[in-house]
């Protein structure tokens, strides 16, 4: 059975959101010291490049948020992305999240180099094609 956690946040305040996540991992029994000199990669919602309140993408302060409480543990982050039909660049740029990205000195993974994985037992995707990043460890 999975087990999910839902905070109520009425807004982008850092501390609030820092304390709901971590209050969600609690809850969920995750240790985000888990983390400790992992590779990590933090996949936000970037589908197209729009200013964060037109509410498409995942706020950047609810991804800085969640990038912190990473960085607390490692600073090995990594942003792994692919926008439709956009350069991941300019859409990080335009959703508000560039400087949160340079702040904390994520790297972000080049979504061109990619790997394909293979489901031959898949009934629909039998083959994907996943950015090499989010693959490599330390």
């Amino acid at each position: 059975m999975a087990v999910i956690s839902l905070q109520k946040c009425a807004q982008y305040d850092n501390k609030i959101l820092k304390e709901k996540i971590l209050a969600g991992l609690r809850q969920i029994d995750f240790n985000p010291a888990d983390f400790k000199n992992k590779r990590v990669c933090l996949k936000p919602n970037l589908l197209v490049p729009v200013n964060p309140e037109r509410a498409v993408t995942t706020h950047p302060e609810l991804f800085r948020a969640v990038a912190q409480i990473v960085h607390d543990y490692t600073r090995n982050i990594v942003l792994i992305e692919s926008p439709n039909f956009f350069p991941l660049q300019s859409t990080i740029k335009k959703t508000g999240l560039a400087e949160i990205v340079n702040d904390l000195e994520i790297e972000v993974a080049d979504i061109n180099i990619t790997r394909t994985l293979h489901f031959p037992l898949a009934h629909r995707y039998k083959n994907i094609d996943i950015s090499k990043q989010w693959l490599m460890r330390i």
